[in-house]
């Protein structure tokens, strides 16, 4: 599956859109396939864009009583998980508002580099809100 920056940012707006800071629901992206939109997510979190609780405890050291806890955890959830934004998701966020300048934004950074890296774009998004701001 390729990555799709664009359901990315949709689910990036799902999370904050939120009423709860931390919700189980992955979110439901309209026309996107469930497993998209979880493969999606899970690049999020690998990103460490997305904090997920579960992800939290799998990175930490294993040992007999955190791998006992692991497997409650997931026992208890029934593979669901918590899921929040980070600030570097807001702050993205903030960046890709615009419908505008998120398009502006892909089209330079593809059209310049042939493909469409995440960092490349978030730079690209912070360089045309400087230039619309008058600070570049």
């Amino acid at each position: 599956m390729k990555r799709d920056l664009d359901l990315c940012r949709e689910i990036l707006k799902g999370l904050e859109d939120h009423p709860e800071r931390l919700h189980a629901d992955r979110p439901n992206i309209e026309g996107k396939r469930q497993v998209e939109v979880w493969y999606h997510l899970d690049l999020l979190c690998e990103a460490r864009l997305v904090w997920s609780e579960f992800r939290e405890i799998q990175s930490r050291p294993m040992d007999f009583e955190l791998a006992k806890r692991t497997s409650d955890y997931i026992t208890r959830q029934q593979n669901r998980d918590s899921y929040r934004l980070t600030w570097a998701d807001h702050e993205f966020l903030d960046a890709a508002r615009d419908n505008t300048l998120w398009k502006a934004a892909k089209s330079k950074v593809l059209e310049t580099t042939g493909g469409l890296a995440f960092e490349f774009l978030r730079a690209m998004l912070m360089h045309k809100g400087k230039e619309l701001l008058g600070l570049e």
